[in-house]
């Protein structure tokens, strides 16, 4: 999914943005954040067991050894349908994909962008694709400057290209709308120097 970015544009929409302002946009795109291994498992355990049990009330003679033995066979048919294909991830309740994604989120702002500019104004925008998550995390000195809720328009915009499909033009855009929130405080300097790679970052679930 990653792969389907036109990274060339995104990473050109990057270098322009940082011509704007001296401050540092990092871009991490996931697929999914989360393999949710669990959902599927208790899914597909319940489901085998209703469907075992509305077979008992149809049949009531069957005999229980075949009773267990149905729930199991559904049980694993029911897991592999939900584990392989997207109806799985429908079935994972929001709170927990919001979770996972503010979690890798998180992660990634670690890694990537926190302690890594001497001005602190380093800016992660991360989007879990499946999900339909975008969150955009900034370093101490960006988030004291223009205060949490400078985002949420950014936010919000780029999630609605992601639910329409137009995931490239809408990462260029919010990226670009960053770059004006963050130019105020962080003007263009032509002594800056590009403190973190332009390269888009493909995320993947740790652990």
């Amino acid at each position: 999914m990653v792969e389907s970015l036109d990274k060339d544009r995104i990473q050109a929409a990057i270098a322009a943005a940082e011509r704007e302002t001296s401050a540092e946009i990092v871009l991490a795109v996931a697929d999914v954040s989360d393999n949710y291994g669990v959902y599927p498992l208790l899914w597909a355990t319940l489901l085998g067991f209703v469907l075992v049990g509305l077979g008992a009330l149809i049949w009531p003679d069957t005999h229980v050894r075949f009773a267990f033995a149905a729930a199991g066979v559904s049980a694993l048919a029911f897991w592999f349908v939900l584990h392989f294909t997207p109806l799985g991830l429908a079935l994972v309740p929001r709170d927990a994909k919001t979770r996972a994604a503010q979690g890798l989120a998180h992660i990634e702002f670690a890694e990537r962008v926190a302690g890594r500019t001497a001005k602190a104004n380093g800016l992660l925008i991360f989007l879990a694709l499946r999900e339909r998550y975008v969150e955009i995390v900034p370093d101490a000195g960006l988030a004291r400057a223009v205060g949490a809720g400078a985002w949420d328009t950014v936010i919000a915009t780029m999630v609605a290209s992601l639910q329409e499909g137009r995931v490239t033009d809408g990462v260029v855009a919010g990226i670009d709308a960053c770059a004006r929130i963050a130019r105020a405080p962080f003007p263009p300097d032509a002594s800056d120097r590009n403190e973190i790679d332009d390269t888009v970052v493909s995320s993947k679930p740790h652990g």
